[in-house]
């Protein structure tokens, strides 16, 4: 139980970053392009989903929906490396700024992150969790 809790306060450490980068983003009139949008939120929706199931996995012990978030998990984990690269033919093209550019790698790099603990939280329900 001390491991999910741990799990769960790191998601919320990785939401807080998530929020930063956002105030920095608008404060700083950090102007991403339409196709970053979408990317984060495509992944942002994914990674919520990704949690809130291994949260439901772990409360009622369901091994289905663990294995489910270990899938969602190992999508997670492909689309930030694909919208890394996306986004950096984007810089390449001149179509955004370094500075949106580390704003979205950053908030992609969070979102990973949080996957992982969705992942570690899913272990607990079949006791396969990795050190």
């Amino acid at each position: 139980m001390v491991d999910i809790v741990r799990d769960i306060e790191r998601i919320g450490d990785h939401f807080e970053n998530i929020v930063e980068l956002i105030e920095y983003r608008i404060t700083n009139k950090v102007n991403m392009t339409d196709q970053a949008y979408e990317d984060m939120n495509e992944m942002f929706d994914l990674t919520i989903d990704t949690v809130s199931q291994a949260i439901d996995a772990f409360a009622n012990m369901d091994e289905e929906k663990a294995k489910a978030v270990m899938k969602k998990e190992e999508e997670i984990d492909s689309m930030e490396r694909k919208f890394r690269k996306k986004h950096i033919l984007r810089l390449n093209e001149g179509l955004c700024s370094g500075s949106a550019g580390i704003v979205f790698v950053d908030i992609i790099s969070n979102l990973e992150r949080i996957g992982d603990h969705a992942k570690n939280i899913a272990q607990e329900v079949g006791g396969k969790k990795e050190e």
